[in-house]
């Protein structure tokens, strides 16, 4: 390696082209930090999601047995009815008259409302699921019917059974 015929000197320029400089892994590192901090925040906001399914999966779930238990272990009678918070998920069940609105016939039985509502506190608040369906309940005073609901009046015409 002389300087007498510039190899030393083409040697070094090619010797300096060979690694990266200061600022470019600077830049590198920069854009894989900013790369890795919104990957985070994106698996971050899915696990949010993931946890607050679970949550109204299981607020559903709740909602829906205690609809199952209402003539069961809730009388299924007008009123409100609630119970100690199972795992963290508050429930009340609210039972009430449903108005048929007009129609041209009396009901047999009683149509009853019947909504049951979970509820669960998070991180951002209060959240809560409701569920309602309409059931058929004790029989009514009509003319006619025993306090069974079924006709007092024989059966007559073709298919009858007699009795």
């Amino acid at each position: 390696m002389s300087r007498e015929n510039g190899s030393f000197t083409a040697e070094r320029r090619a010797g300096s082209q060979a690694g990266f400089s200061l600022l470019e892994v600077v830049v590198a590192f920069a854009i894989l930090a900013l790369a890795l901090g919104l990957l985070m925040r994106i698996f971050s906001q899915a696990l949010n999601t993931t946890a607050l399914s679970g949550n109204y999966s299981r607020a559903a779930t709740l909602a829906e047995a205690r609809l199952n238990s209402v003539g069961i272990d809730i009388p299924l009678q007008p009123g409100s009815y609630s119970g100690e918070p199972e795992d963290g998920l508050g429930w009340e069940v609210a039972i009430g008259s449903y108005d048929l609105g007009n129609v041209p016939w009396e009901p047999a039985v009683e149509p009853l409302l019947v909504t049951a509502v979970v509820h669960w506190d998070d991180a951002s608040g209060r959240r809560q699921i409701a569920l309602s369906t309409l059931l058929l309940g004790g029989p009514l005073n009509v003319p006619g019917l025993d306090s069974s609901g079924i006709s007092a009046r024989p059966a007559s015409g073709p298919g009858a059974v007699d009795r």
